[in-house]
Formats: C-alpha cells, sequence, structure tokens
C-alpha cells in the first residue's frame, strides 16, 4: 500500500468512526469532506456557473431579536453569484436536524434589502470583536474569514499583515476589515441582488419541508429553492463533468467516504 493510499485510509476509518460517534458533530465531519466543492455543488444545483463562497458560518440576526441585542444566528455557507443572487445555504445531516426557527432566521433575512445582510457580520468582527476583543480568538477566526473573503470573491487584495499583529493594532485592523465587507456589498448592493434559501442534505429532506409547520400567510416557497441531496449526487456524471480532472479524483474518494456514511444502522455493526 503506498503512503498516500495509507494516509486515506486512516482518514477514512477515523472519519467514519467520528460520524458515528455520540456527542461528535456530523454536520463538521460531512462540512469538510464537502467544502472543497461547495461552489461546483450550488453552482451545479441552482444551475448558475458562477456561483462563488463568500464565507462559512455567516451571522445573520435572528427573528426574536430585539433592536439593541447582538445575539447572532448563522448560516453554514453565505455564496453569491456576486450580482444577482445571494445563497444562505445550510448543510444538513440528518431529517430529524430540519430547524424551522432557524428557517424563519432566514426568510428574515430574504425579506430585507440585502445591505442590511452586512450589519451582524460588522457588528461581530468591527465592535464586538476587534472593537472590545481585540486579540480573542474567536475575533482572530473572524480576521481569518475576513482574509478568505478576498480570495473567494476575487476582491481587490489588501494588506492583512495588521490582522496577525498582536500588538494594539486595532484601529488598522478595523479600517481593513472595513474595506474587504466594503467590496463585497459594493458588488451585491449595485446588483440589486436577492437573497435565496437552499438546504444541502445527506439525506432526502422534501418531505420535511413540505410539512413543515410555517405560520399562515408567510410566503417562504417564494425564497426557498429546491434542496441538494449529497446521496444524489455522489454518481452524478453530469455533476461530476463539472468538476476539473484534479477534482473528480477527490469527489471520487470523498464520496467512498459518503457511502459509508449513508449505510444503515445495521451495517454499523458487522467486523470487517
Amino acid at each position: 500500500m503506498s503512503e498516500y493510499q495509507s494516509f486515506y485510509e486512516m482518514v477514512k476509518k477515523w472519519t467514519i468512526n467520528d460520524y458515528r460517534t455520540q456527542k461528535v458533530k456530523s454536520e463538521v465531519i460531512v462540512d469538510m469532506l464537502i467544502s472543497d466543492f461547495i461552489e461546483e455543488m450550488v453552482s451545479y444545483g441552482v444551475k448558475n456557473d458562477n456561483v462563488r463562497l463568500i464565507a462559512k458560518e455567516f451571522p445573520i440576526e435572528r427573528i426574536s431579536q430585539a433592536e439593541n441585542e447582538h445575539q447572532y444566528a448563522s448560516v453554514d455557507y453565505l455564496l453569491s453569484d456576486m450580482s444577482n443572487n445571494v445563497y444562505l445555504t445550510e448543510l444538513k445531516t440528518t431529517t430529524d436536524s430540519f430547524d424551522i426557527v432557524q428557517l424563519l432566521n432566514m426568510l428574515g433575512v430574504c425579506k430585507r434589502d440585502i445591505c442590511e445582510l452586512r450589519n451582524p457580520l460588522e457588528y461581530a468582527v468591527l465592535d464586538y470583536g476587534i472593537q472590545k476583543r481585540f486579540n480573542d480568538r474567536g475575533t482572530k477566526k473572524y480576521l481569518y474569514t475576513m482574509k478568505k473573503m478576498i480570495d473567494y470573491c476575487k476582491l481587490e487584495q489588501r494588506d492583512v499583515s495588521s490582522f496577525s499583529d498582536n500588538k494594539r493594532s486595532g484601529d488598522k485592523q478595523k479600517i481593513i476589515a472595513k474595506k474587504i465587507i466594503d467590496d463585497v456589498f459594493k458588488k451585491l448592493e449595485s446588483a440589486k441582488a436577492k437573497t435565496k434559501i437552499l438546504y444541502i442534505s445527506l439525506h432526502k429532506i422534501e418531505d420535511k419541508m413540505e410539512n413543515a409547520q410555517i405560520p399562515d400567510g408567510l410566503q417562504y416557497k417564494d425564497f426557498l429553492l429546491k434542496p441538494i441531496i449529497l446521496s444524489d449526487m455522489i454518481d452524478d456524471d453530469d455533476f461530476i463533468k463539472k468538476l476539473s480532472p484534479e477534482k473528480q479524483s477527490a469527489w471520487k474518494k470523498t464520496t467512498d467516504i459518503i457511502k459509508d456514511m449513508l449505510k444503515p444502522y445495521s451495517d454499523w455493526y458487522n467486523y470487517i
């Protein structure tokens, strides 16, 4: 067995082990596996080849939040074609994890102007992060997200060297982070992008979505897109053709692991 294959088998074994282990969040495991393909998956699902990842774990306002509160929810991925549409994208690894409150939070975002999507991010990074918790590990993670946004969205390069500074350079960090946020939302606001909701699920969740107890009169289906079902995409030749040759090979290795995740409980206890 080659060194590469040996390493892959080790990663596969412990990924499946952790997926089946109590208290381990399966969503984090699946997210790690599919993140390298998230742009292609959403592009394929929404039939738009220009989709870009903006950020992961993007903060959004809660529907029950008072005006002076800052306890935000988040979406697993924020993606956009940087012109017409923004996709609030949620990953689901079990059918039971479909959450009505989470859907209502996203609907609240869809019904507002696109510029309001930036408010929770600015507060988390600039006000709560840099201003109040300078050099905190959580703040450093948000600043790392700012850096990645430059690459993801193909923005003008900014000097982010101050982000790594552990001395008191908060003012400079705020200026650079604000410029990055401005760069992203300048594109979205000028295009008057519309916000949509998209679920990516390991299993089929259409029934859960159809039976959701949504308050009367709330037109949520105008914003809710057809979900992307990972189990359907494993051997989808049309999707695979959209991937580069390098990613096609990686997708094959990734789906080998996902197939084990999809095995029924009765197969968990077989000795190999």
